[in-house]
């Protein structure tokens, strides 16, 4: 936990990472980026909504060339199981099977949406949003029918010759020891939705809804909870190539955390932006990827300029009048969200201010009861790049806190 600090305390934000940490890289595309594959270390294929999927070969992912899937369908996923083949999926079954150049059609007859996962060539799984779970032997010519999950399934991986891992929502975690023959469900203790699954040195780690990160150590039969610093979504867990130990975590408004102990710990990283990460990509410690909401893809080689510290500890009022979190994120690109909770029933103001205490945006005006949080919003869309300050007054409490809004 955070310590607390006294209700008259004005947080300086944190440093924010310079421009030069993140080059963003055009796609062509304004389609949302779903999944990000390294195939080698020279050549990437990412996939998103519309049938959108490119791919890079000169080895700094800087220069991406389409895709002909053939399909018009939203892809969610997208992995190679060999060195020979590729395998991209999506809605309405739709599986494509990219193979001496050629993308195949392997569908699988089912209205779900699916993500496929495995490492043998020829050999494939398939979790379905309808929680269904298929598997193939034959190249995807045949899919059969293994289990019913009863929720949705987002992520997974293994060999299909033996372990296998899934995961889904409310808190689904099933496990197959026998080639996706038979699946069984595993207490993952937690009802949030899971979205990412990724091998790390040592282990296993998955991440979901409301900053939910899950680790194992025994192959996946018991998990522990691990603490994040973010009560954000995570979309997407990617290991360096380099060690294993290094982790990224990319998520909702623009999350970015890395981990150098196989997600033990984690540290938040400044990605300049407050789009959805639904991908990420650690070729080398460094060296990383991140793609998203609307077609959006920034690539650093210096860690994003390594982990800061956004003023995001929660003050706390005498007696616990109020308390207040925020700025999420720090710095600013498009909207800043605060948390105010009070104890007792009032009436509270929030207004934005510039640098020279004049005033820019009435954010909240009105009465709150007791026990309520209230989420404050910003849009910083139309002010300039620059130093402003969100004042919070209520009638037992007052609080500023200061805010850097970047282009």
């Amino acid at each position: 936990m955070r310590p607390l600090l006294a209700a008259t305390t004005l947080l300086l934000a944190a440093t924010p990472a310079l421009a030069q940490d993140w080059t963003t890289i055009p796609l062509g595309t304004t389609s949302n980026v779903n999944a990000i594959e390294k195939t080698s270390f020279s050549q990437v294929i990412v996939v998103g909504d519309a049938g959108f999927a490119a791919q890079s070969t000169d080895g700094t992912q800087t220069a991406w060339t389409p895709l002909a899937v053939n399909t018009s369908a939203d892809l969610l996923a997208v992995h190679q199981p060999s060195w020979t083949e590729i395998w991209i999926s999506g809605d309405g079954g739709t599986v494509k099977r990219l193979i001496a150049g050629t993308f195949q059609n392997r569908g699988i007859g089912s209205g779900e949406d699916f993500v496929i996962f495995s490492r043998s060539s020829g050999w494939s799984f398939a979790g379905g949003t309808g929680g269904s779970m298929y598997r193939t032997t034959d190249a995807g010519n045949t899919w059969n029918f293994q289990y019913a999950a009863g929720a949705a399934i987002h992520d997974g991986n293994g060999f299909v010759g033996s372990l296998a891992i899934a995961v889904g929502d409310n808190g689904t975690i099933l496990k197959t020891t026998n080639g996706g023959v038979a699946w069984t469900p595993i207490a993952s203790g937690t009802s949030a939705n899971l979205y990412a699954y990724k091998d790390v040195a040592g282990g296993i780690l998955v991440g979901g809804e409301g900053g939910t990160m899950l680790k194992s150590t025994d192959s996946g039969d018991t998990w522990v909870s691990i603490s994040l610093p973010t009560s954000e979504t995570i979309w997407d867990i990617d290991s360096s190539g380099q060690n294993g130990n290094w982790v990224l975590a990319s998520g909702s408004n623009g999350t970015l955390l890395r981990s150098t102990n196989a997600g033990t710990t984690w540290c938040n990283i400044n990605t300049q932006t407050t789009a959805d990460l639904f991908a990420v990509d650690m070729t080398l410690n460094a060296t990383w990827t991140i793609a998203g909401e609307g077609g959006l893809m920034k690539r650093t080689t210096n860690s994003g300029g390594g982990c800061f510290s956004p003023t995001d500890a929660p003050v706390v009022g005498p007696a616990g009048s109020f308390r207040l979190g925020g700025p999420w994120p720090q710095p600013i690109a498009r909207d800043g969200r605060f948390s105010l909770q009070v104890d007792r029933g009032q009436t509270v103001r929030a207004d934005v201010v510039d640098v020279a205490g004049r005033h820019v945006a009435s954010v909240m005006d009105g009465r709150m009861v007791p026990g309520e949080t209230r989420q404050l919003a910003f849009d910083a869309r139309n002010v300039n790049a620059g130093v402003y300050f969100m004042r919070v007054q209520g009638e037992d409490f007052s609080e500023t806190r200061k805010m850097v809004v970047v282009r």
